[in-house]
């Protein structure tokens, strides 16, 4: 399966699946053209928000100032911006942790 990535004038948009209060942080794959992402923090208060900001840019090595939340932020269905980064690069660093 296949991301459906974006490119935006200052990056990419990642469509993401957010599963919160998962066991453990990780990517699980993609479903629906969308990365799979667990995060222990609950959706209360925006606390899985902003976990998913932390690991996505630890994944992908970005600063946490490039990686926000642009549409989704009170559903499981986000769409992220990650600045300064191409769809390439994107898939490219992901394959490493979905293989």
């Amino acid at each position: 399966m296949k991301l459906d990535l974006q490119q935006h004038d200052t990056g990419t948009v990642l469509p993401i699946k957010a599963l919160p209060g998962s066991s453990k942080n990780e990517l699980r794959g993609i479903h629906d053209g969308r990365l799979k992402v667990c995060v222990t923090q609950i959706a209360e208060k925006g606390k899985a928000n902003k976990a998913i900001i932390r690991f996505i840019a630890s994944i992908l090595d970005l600063p946490r100032g490039d990686v926000s939340i642009v549409s989704g932020h009170s559903s499981n269905e986000k769409q992220l911006l990650l600045k300064n980064i191409n769809p390439q690069d994107v898939t490219s660093q992901l394959s490493n942790f979905l293989n």
